[in-house]
C-alpha cells in the first residue's frame, strides 16, 4: 500500500448540519441554507471500514448538528462496531428516548457524550429550551437502566453564563456515580460563521473578568486531583484555558501538532484536519485512504506544520498533553 501521510486517532463524522435546539453558543439550530448531503450511512461506514483496514485503533465521533436526526444512525453504529473502532455519539440528549437507547445499544454504541452546561436554570437558558436539563438527566437514568455498558460522559462549555457555578456543577457531576467522565471545553466563536478574531468583544458569552475565570479553572484543577480520572482534561490544559480567557488572540503559539490525528468528514464528504483551512479533499469517486496517500495530503500536512497562527483548536478539541502549545505564547501581529 502507498504510504499514508498520516493516520487519525479520532474521526469526527458530521452527520447532520441541522439541530433541534437553538443554543446560545452555537448556530447550527438557526434557520439557514444547508446544502444537500451526499454522504449516507453506507458512505460514512465505508470511510470507517477503509481506515480500520489499516488499523482499528481510533475512535469515531458521531456528531452534528444533532446526530440523532441522521437517518440510519443505528446501521452506521453497527457498521462501525463491526470494524473494531471505538464509537461515541455527541448529543444534546433531547431525542435520546428509551427506544433509541435500546436500538443504539443493540447496534453496539459504546459511549454517549451529553452537552450539559450547568444546573437546570442555566442549562435551560443556554439551550433556549425549558426542560432541557430534565430531559438530559432522564436520558442519563435511562441509559444506566437499559444500557449499563454504555459509557456516559458530560461535556460542559465554560462561558459567562455558567462561570459562577461551573466548580459546583463539576463536583456534582463527579459525585454522580452514573457519570463516567467529565470533559470541559471553553466557549469560542459560535459556529458555523465566518471567522472573526474579535467576536468575543461584543458577545455576552465572554466572561468579563479573566481573574474569575482563572479562579474557576484553578478549582477544576484541584477537583481533578481529588477525583482522579473523572475529569479527563489534563491539568496543563485547564491551565492553558486561563491564558485563553485572559487574551484569546494571543494565548498559544507553536508548531501545529495536529497533523492527521484528528479528521473531520461532513455530509458533503469534505475531509478536513485543520478547522481553519479549506477541505483537503471531497470523497467523491475517491476513498479516504487514497486521499491520505495523495501528494495533496502531504502538502496539506506541511502547511499545517508550518502554521504559527494562534489556534484555539490546539488547546480545546485537539489538545495533546506535552505538545508544543504548552508554555508558548503567540507571536503578536
Amino acid at each position: 500500500m502507498t504510504q499514508l501521510a498520516g493516520f487519525p486517532k479520532s474521526v469526527t463524522l458530521v452527520l447532520s448540519e441541522r439541530c433541534n435546539l437553538r443554543c446560545r453558543h452555537c448556530r447550527y439550530g438557526e434557520p439557514r441554507e444547508v446544502p444537500p448531503a451526499s454522504m449516507d450511512a453506507e458512505g460514512f461506514a465505508a470511510v470507517v471500514r477503509d481506515l480500520a483496514s489499516v488499523s482499528p485503533d481510533f475512535v469515531v465521533q458521531l456528531s452534528g448538528g444533532e446526530p440523532l436526526l441522521f437517518p440510519g444512525l443505528e446501521s452506521l453504529v453497527e457498521a462501525i462496531s463491526g470494524t473494531g473502532a471505538r464509537n461515541l455519539v455527541n448529543t444534546n440528549g433531547m431525542l435520546l428516548s428509551k427506544e433509541r437507547i435500546r436500538s443504539l445499544s443493540d447496534a453496539g454504541l459504546q459511549e454517549v457524550v451529553f452537552s450539559l452546561d450547568g444546573f437546570r436554570v442555566i442549562h435551560d437558558y443556554i439551550r433556549r429550551k425549558r426542560g432541557a436539563f430534565k430531559r438530559v438527566m432522564e436520558a442519563v437514568e435511562d441509559l444506566r437502566a437499559l444500557a449499563p455498558q454504555v459509557k456516559i460522559t458530560i461535556l460542559p462549555v465554560i462561558s459567562a453564563y455558567n462561570l459562577d457555578q461551573i466548580a459546583a456543577f463539576a463536583r456534582w457531576l463527579c459525585d454522580d456515580e452514573r457519570i463516567s467522565a467529565v470533559v470541559f471545553q471553553f466557549v469560542s466563536q459560535p459556529m458555523p460563521a465566518d471567522a472573526d478574531a474579535h467576536w468575543y468583544l461584543s458577545s455576552d458569552l465572554w466572561p468579563e473578568d479573566p481573574g474569575e475565570a482563572a479562579r474557576v479553572l484553578d478549582a477544576l484543577i484541584a477537583l481533578r486531583e481529588e477525583t482522579g480520572s473523572k475529569v479527563l482534561n489534563p491539568a496543563s490544559q485547564l491551565a492553558l484555558m486561563k491564558r485563553y480567557f485572559a487574551d484569546p488572540n494571543h494565548c498559544v503559539q507553536g508548531a501545529c501538532t495536529v497533523g492527521f490525528r484528528y479528521l473531520t468528514i461532513d455530509g458533503m464528504g469534505h475531509v478536513r484536519s485543520c478547522v481553519a483551512k479549506p477541505p483537503l479533499a471531497r470523497l467523491q469517486g475517491v476513498s479516504i485512504l487514497e486521499v491520505l496517500a495523495s501528494p495533496e495530503a502531504r502538502q496539506y500536512l506541511q502547511a499545517m506544520r508550518a502554521c504559527r497562527e494562534n489556534c484555539h483548536y490546539l488547546i480545546n478539541c485537539a489538545y495533546e498533553e506535552g505538545g508544543e502549545q504548552e508554555g508558548k505564547e503567540a507571536v503578536r501581529s
